[in-house]
């Protein structure tokens, strides 16, 4: 078997690549909302990489994406992300309004 990705000296549940995508992809949809589905997209691309990769089951990836509803949730609670989802809004606005014209 040829392997595109080095394999992890670990066990591979959950899949922390497929976790870490998704709990970004959590907090950019909370600043951005209308980019939501482009970013869960981007989560399940990393997902199926994984997978084609060689290092992980399809469940571990699953697995991934469903740790970033715990964590993502917990985060997106505090009053710190809140503020730095708003602080990420502002700095980008003007750079998306350069791109929507």
């Amino acid at each position: 078997m040829i392997l595109v990705v080095g394999r992890p000296g670990n066990s591979s549940y959950p899949s922390g690549h497929s976790a870490c995508a998704a709990v970004w992809a959590a907090i950019l949809s909370a600043a951005f909302p209308e980019d939501a589905a482009a970013f869960q997209k981007q989560v399940h691309e990393v997902m199926w990489c994984r997978v084609i990769g060689g290092v992980h089951f399809p469940s571990d990836t699953t697995a991934g994406e469903k740790l970033r509803d715990a964590i993502g949730q917990a985060l997106l609670t505090r009053p710190e992300v809140q503020k730095a989802i708003e602080t990420i809004r502002q700095e980008a606005a003007p750079f998306r309004l350069k791109k929507a014209a």
